[in-house]
This record gives C-alpha cells, sequence and structure tokens, in this order.
C-alpha cells in the first residue's frame, strides 16, 4: 500500500521487553491513487462512514497508547523532551502510537539521547480533496458547537467580524474532521480490536482530534497543557479548549496557575482539570570548582517572548561590578545569519570584559553535555509568558542555581533567596543586573549552599522518575 499511512514497530525500544513503539504519518502529501487509498478502506471506511462504532476487544490485556503530537518522534529539535516520558509507559502499557501533525522526512530522538533512523516505509494520508472535506462536513456532529466556542473566547470581536471567523473555524473543524476520518482508519487497521487511549501532548487542535477518536473508537482521550496551548493570552488555539472539554477524560496541566487559569476559563469543568508537572531525567550534579571567569547560560529558541534582549541590558548595567563574564546562549532562531547579527550587536554594547557566544539550535544531548562539562553559576529565563519551563527543570537538576521571571508556572519551581532568584516581569534589567553582581561577587560556601538547594527543589518536585510513572498510572486509571 502507498499514499495512506506508515507505521514502523521498533521491537528493540527500550521501553520494556516486549513493548513496541509505532509511528503512524498522519499529514498532507501527494495525492495517492484511488486503487491505492481504497485498499485500507474496505469494511473499515464503510462502518466508520455510518457511523459504527469499533467493537473492542474489552478482554484483551494488551493496553494501547496512542500519543498525538506536533512533529515528535520525526525531528530531534522541538519536542525532544517528550522522550523522558517514554521510558515511563513500560509498566502500564505494551504498545505506543504517535500521530504528529507535522511528521518531517528527518531523523529522530524516539528516546532521549537515542537516535534512530526513520523508516523507509512511509504510507502518507493523502491531503483533502473536495469531496473529502464535503464528506466530512456530512459526517461530522460538532462543527457549529467547535465554531461558535471561537466566538466564545473572544467575546471583544466585533459584531462585523464574527461570520468571516464563524467560517474560519468551521472550516478548520471540517479539516480536522478529514483528519480524524483517516486516521481512524489506520488504527482500526493496525489496532485488530484493542482498546486505544488518546493523548494529546497540547490542548489545542490535536486534542479535537484525540477527542474525536475517543468517541470514534468508544474509548478515552486525555491532553495536557502548557503554556500557548493553555493561556488565551498566549495563542489562538486556546480557542479549542471548549470544543475539547466536554469529550476528553481528563486534562493535565503542567502548573498549578495553568491549572488555576483553566478552572477559571471552563468552571464547569473543574473537576476534569489535573496537575502534573514535567521533569527531567538525572544526569548528576555539577561538581566543578569556581572559575575566575564568571558564566550565565541561557537556553531557549531566540524569540520575541524569550526577551533575550533584557539580558543584554542587564548585562550593560552590571557590567562594571563583573568579574571577567562569559554569557553562552544554548539555542538559535530559524537563521543562523539573525543569531549572527544579534551577537554582534550584543559585542556591540558590551565591554570587552563580557562576552556572549550565541550556540545556535541545540538538541536536548548537548544541553545536557554542556552541563556536564563546564561550570555554570547562573541560568537565567526572562520570558515574558512561560508554563513550567523545562529548562529550569534541567538546570536544577545540576544544582545551577536560576534568576527567572515570576511567570506562568516559573514561581512553582523557584523560590527566592533559596534555590535562586524571581524577577519581576517590569523591571527585568534593573533587578537581573543587581542578581548578577551579586551572584559574581558570592563567597564559595554561599554558593554551595545555594547550588544544594537548587539540587532539592528538582528532587522534590521535578524529577522525571517520579513524575511520569504517576502520571501514566492516572491515565492507566482513566482507561480501566
Amino acid at each position: 500500500m502507498h499514499g495512506l499511512c506508515s507505521t514502523a514497530k521498533m521491537g528493540s525500544s527500550p521501553l520494556s521487553p516486549g513493548c513496541s513503539v509505532s509511528l503512524i504519518w498522519c499529514f498532507d502529501g501527494q495525492t495517492s491513487s484511488r486503487d491505492e487509498v481504497s485498499q485500507v478502506r474496505g469494511a473499515a471506511t464503510t462502518r466508520f462512514e455510518t457511523g459504527e462504532r469499533m467493537t473492542l476487544d474489552q478482554s484483551n490485556a494488551g493496553r494501547v497508547l496512542v500519543i498525538l503530537t506536533n512533529e515528535y518522534p520525526t525531528v530531534e529539535i522541538g519536542e525532544s523532551f517528550i522522550g523522558n516520558e517514554l521510558r515511563y509507559i513500560s509498566e502500564p502499557w505494551d504498545e505506543v502510537f504517535f500521530i504528529p501533525r507535522f511528521p518531517r522526512e528527518a531523523r529522530f530522538d524516539v528516546l532521549a539521547g537515542t537516535t534512530v533512523q526513520l523508516p523507509t516505509r512511509t504510507l502518507r494520508v493523502p491531503p483533502p480533496s473536495r469531496a473529502d472535506l464535503v464528506n466530512a462536513a456530512a459526517r461530522m456532529a460538532l462543527t457549529s458547537t467547535a465554531a461558535r466556542s471561537v466566538l466564545r473566547a473572544r467575546p471583544q470581536l466585533p459584531a462585523s467580524s464574527r461570520g468571516p471567523v464563524l467560517l474560519s473555524a468551521a472550516k478548520k473543524v471540517v479539516a480536522l474532521e478529514d483528519r480524524v476520518h483517516k486516521a481512524g482508519l489506520l488504527l482500526r487497521h493496525e489496532l485488530a480490536g484493542k482498546r486505544p487511549t488518546f493523548y494529546s501532548y497540547w490542548f489545542h487542535s490535536s486534542a479535537y482530534v484525540a477527542r474525536r477518536l475517543a468517541e470514534e473508537f468508544g474509548s478515552e482521550a486525555v491532553c495536557r497543557a502548557h503554556r500557548y496551548d493553555l493561556y488565551p493570552s498566549a495563542s489562538w488555539d486556546s480557542a479549542w479548549h471548549h470544543a475539547c472539554i466536554g469529550g476528553l477524560s481528563a486534562v493535565f496541566a503542567c502548573s498549578r496557575n495553568g491549572q488555576k487559569s483553566l478552572r477559571e476559563e471552563l468552571p464547569g469543568y473543574s473537576d476534569k482539570i489535573h496537575l502534573s508537572y514535567l521533569g527531567t531525567e538525572d544526569h548528576g550534579i555539577q561538581s566543578f570548582h569556581r572559575l575566575d571567569e564568571f558564566r550565565l547560560v541561557t537556553c531557549s529558541r531566540r524569540a520575541a517572548v524569550k526577551r533575550l534582549d533584557r539580558v543584554i541590558d542587564a548585562l550593560r548595567l552590571a557590567a562594571p561590578h563583573l568579574p571577567p563574564t562569559r554569557w553562552i546562549h544554548l539555542g538559535g532562531s530559524a537563521s543562523a545569519r539573525d543569531d549572527r547579527l544579534f551577537e554582534e550587536q550584543a559585542r556591540r554594547v558590551l565591554p570587552p570584559h563580557v562576552r556572549i557566544e550565541v550556540k545556535g539550535v541545540v538538541r536536548n544531548a548537548e544541553v545536557v553535555s554542556h552541563y556536564q562539562r563546564e561550570r555554570v553559576d547562573l541560568f537565567v529565563n526572562v520570558s515574558d509568558s512561560e508554563g513550567v519551563p523545562v529548562s529550569i527543570m534541567e538546570a536544577l537538576s545540576f544544582g545551577i542555581p536560576v534568576a527567572a521571571t515570576a511567570v506562568g508556572g516559573t514561581p512553582e519551581m523557584i523560590r527566592h533567596g533559596e534555590n535562586g532568584y524571581l524577577l519581576p516581569l517590569e523591571d527585568v534589567p534593573g533587578s537581573l543586573s543587581r542578581v548578577l553582581t551579586a551572584m559574581a561577587n558570592r563567597d564559595e560556601a554561599n554558593v554551595a549552599s545555594l547550588r544544594d538547594r537548587a539540587r532539592k527543589s528538582w528532587e522534590n518536585g521535578f524529577c522525571a522518575s517520579v513524575n511520569y510513572p504517576k502520571f501514566f498510572e492516572r491515565v492507566a486509571t482513566l482507561a480501566t
């Protein structure tokens, strides 16, 4: 078969003995011939289009978890931190499927630190034709509800704009219903009657697809909620909350702040909205002696929301009080040229004893390797919006103190003066310059105590080996 789906089983995955991981490609590719598509449709298509739910083997001891992502596991950069979770699926689950929204034809990390070659057998879902969209519109029952939820989430829209917004939302839902239909055909072919549980890593349109697939299979769907998919001010995708929540068994916010925000937004569903922190692996703790050079690190993509220009301003203010200082930024933008221009701009305004180095886009394994090889005196995050940054968790795990803006769930991780410093959002340059000056001039015993508390805070709240087994136990309970 060609043109509709791709499944690759990796029996050698270290998830658990006998546990397999499959990758289902679900994206827009070249339109396949009618004969190619019909090979997979068959009786399952008839059952799907007539609205008949699939008969699932309730007695089957095997459990199947279907994870919906943006790109993982087909890329090494972006959602690689999802690999931290996969190590802990082994107990409740026997089989794992991925459905990425935007899969890439590239190498990918299926587990943190393990590079796996993409399978060559790729059978792709063709892009929706006009007939596909008409059929999808005829099949779906939730279009008007989902579209109107966009308006409910955007009450400030003038009446003149509501028609176009409603039409745009309806078009998107029709396209998603086509994706639901085709993904359902693939899964019916692969699952052979086993009962799936759908897990969307994001609370946006992927959660909508998870909800609809769960309805078609008579099973359960859950999702996580982070930042851009959680806070109404961060993304239009949050307008999908109302379209998803009714059909989800649970939503797991990654911070208490996010949980509170969702419960305020969706008051009728508070009992479905839970807290579940992410976590990072234990790669050891930094034990380097203090150097003559003061070193700070930032780690993120280089985007406006990260506000890296504020770090330049803070360094410029603190420079007269700093010893030789090096700022290393682990990350970059989509353009290496833009990264070089940013680095050159910083060098023009900073004195010679304050150096900057922009590493560009890096894999998570390279970040870990950097912390293992080089001492870092302070990790800095000055974003104007966050969920619970995995980058901060990773720094704390190495015993690196953190200075970060008090936004999103960050105050749940950083206790001011104990394991780092919280910065007011409106005065980052001034407050961060004072932290830099203090940290650069603290005595070693004081620094050692701060680093020890940083490590302890990670152990007590953000350790992957503690958080993820608990999470999957809760998901498994919902699936029974």
